[in-house]
């Protein structure tokens, strides 16, 4: 079997009269020196640790900027979340606003009932959409739906207003309406 000393690097012949275990040219017994190779000083060690240390600090700075990387990141996109909508015009209005149950307001365009609506919306700062039923397929389907029967329909959350009812809307809306 050939057999090299892992310090000297001494090849061992068949002539060499030491014992196995042992270099011929050296004298260090084999398994001492492959040993010797996986122990470190106490001074490797504490470099090694520092090194590690260093490592593990520079790792937990990256860990860090990534982290911060993402937070600003959320924020920044959140920020056009909570914003507002700007005003739009009456047909176009978001239906959503801080708590306030969706509003959606069916109408057409020569009904003066429907302008009154619109008017006590405007007023008291309630966000709505208006599907006009004879102008768009929303407004036909939704109409439709509803059983039709005359304008204005108006459906606040769950519940449906037929006609324009000033006092029904305004209890059913109290908490939404801007104080005047």
């Amino acid at each position: 079997m050939l057999t090299i000393c892992p310090k000297c690097k001494y090849t061992r012949k068949e002539s060499d009269t030491c014992p196995q275990w042992q270099c011929p040219a050296c004298q260090v017994a084999y398994s001492k020196v492959r040993e010797a190779q996986y122990a470190t000083t106490d001074e490797e060690d504490s470099s090694n640790s520092r090194s590690r240390a260093e490592r593990e600090s520079a790792t937990s700075h990256w860990k860090w900027l990534l982290v911060f990387v993402v937070v600003a990141a959320v924020a920044w996109q959140s920020k056009y979340l909570w914003k507002r909508q700007p005003s739009q015009s009456a047909g176009e209005q978001s239906v959503q606003a801080l708590g306030q149950p969706t509003v959606v307001f069916y109408s057409a365009s020569w009904c003066g009932y429907c302008d009154a609506t619109r008017e006590f919306f405007k007023d008291s700062g309630i966000r709505y959409t208006e599907h006009d039923i004879e102008n768009t397929t929303e407004g036909a389907t939704g109409y439709k739906n509803l059983g039709g029967g005359g304008v204005p329909i108006i459906v606040v959350g769950e519940e449906t207003v037929r006609g324009f009812n000033e006092s029904g809307l305004r209890q059913m809306l109290k908490p939404w309406m801007k104080s005047s």
